[in-house]
């Protein structure tokens, strides 16, 4: 026998009538007026097709997608189209709706009442009751904003340099530059030598001769070991060598060095000092004697001398 069910009673859910059901659109099942499901469907079906906007239901274009021009224009922002060309865009009823959208036609011209604005073809405005404004095209304004000088120009960052509205570093650092660190610091080896009168023959140093510097802007930290086989042949003041060039000194030569644990020597009277030769990388070796001062000679190194110094001094 039949279920009959109330449409108000109708279950809240996705399952299909049985064959041989009946929907009871009112009144009492002795009296109600009952459709079978064969007949609703067919029913809906042919009144569907003969007049779909009679549902308010959209059916699907060439590409499987909602036709737009079932939906009604409350739905969503777009109104029509109007020829940019010609006029202001109007509907049938001779006024635009405002907060709609409405897209060109073709290329032109027109006055929206904030001076003449240019379209091409599917270029948008709105209207926001007063008067009608172009819709940015997202596409376009990001379009070509890739590279580091267009994202500049977007962004208004302007050049570092010294020509017309480009930004000058000079002053920035004191130095007028950008510092460059690898310039300005540095670290380092270099071989200590000494030499005699500026002669160098037949010298021979030890295994345990080296040295290390670091270099800070125009100052040279250094210490230093140097152990001789043989003192070679030549004779005069001794001078021993280091990293740089030492800067001019106007009023005098640098000094700043010390010596730690020396051996091998001969003669000295008291610990060897030094000042540095302007404009070069010699230190001119002293020993100070009761009577004064006296630059060291080769006749107080010998063959097996060993120096251990450090030091400090400015360079050009």
């Amino acid at each position: 026998m039949p279920t009959y069910i109330r449409v108000k009673d109708l279950p809240n859910s996705a399952s299909s009538l049985n064959a041989d059901d009946y929907i009871m659109l009112s009144g009492s099942i002795a009296g109600a007026r009952k459709i079978e499901k064969a007949d609703f469907l067919a029913t809906v079906a042919d009144e569907f097709n003969a007049a779909p906007s009679t549902y308010k239901l959209a059916t699907l274009d060439a590409a499987n997608k909602v036709n737009i021009s079932q939906l009604p224009a409350s739905a969503f922002s777009y109104q029509g189209t109007w020829a940019a060309s010609t006029n202001t865009p109007t509907l049938a009823n001779g006024s635009g709706t405002a907060g709609y959208t409405y897209y060109a036609s073709d290329a032109g011209s027109v006055n929206f009442g904030a001076g003449a604005i240019s379209f091409t073809a599917g270029d948008a405005v709105v209207y926001d009751g007063s008067i009608w404004q172009k819709v940015p095209d997202v596409a376009n304004i990001l379009d070509g904003k890739g590279t580091v000088d267009e994202g500049k120009t977007t962004l208004q960052i302007p050049n570092v340099g010294t020509a017309a509205n480009e930004v000058p570093v000079n002053g920035m650092l004191n130095s007028g530059a950008w510092l460059d660190f690898d310039a300005f610091y540095e670290t380092g080896t270099w071989t200590p030598s000494v030499s005699f009168g500026g002669g160098s023959t037949g010298i021979a140093y030890g295994a345990n001769t080296f040295g290390y510097y670091t270099k800070i802007g125009n100052t040279v930290s250094y210490s230093g070991y140097l152990t001789l086989t043989s003192k070679g042949l030549d004779s005069g003041y001794v001078y021993l060598h280091v990293p740089f060039a030492a800067a001019s000194a106007p009023d005098s030569h640098q000094s700043g060095l010390t010596f730690g644990i020396t051996s091998g020597m001969a003669s000295l009277t008291s610990p060897i000092s030094g000042v540095y030769l302007q404009n070069d990388s010699k230190i001119l070796l002293y020993n100070s004697g009761a009577t004064g001062t006296n630059a060291l000679s080769e006749a107080n190194l010998t063959d097996a001398s060993e120096l251990r110094f450090s030091g400090t001094y400015q360079i050009a």
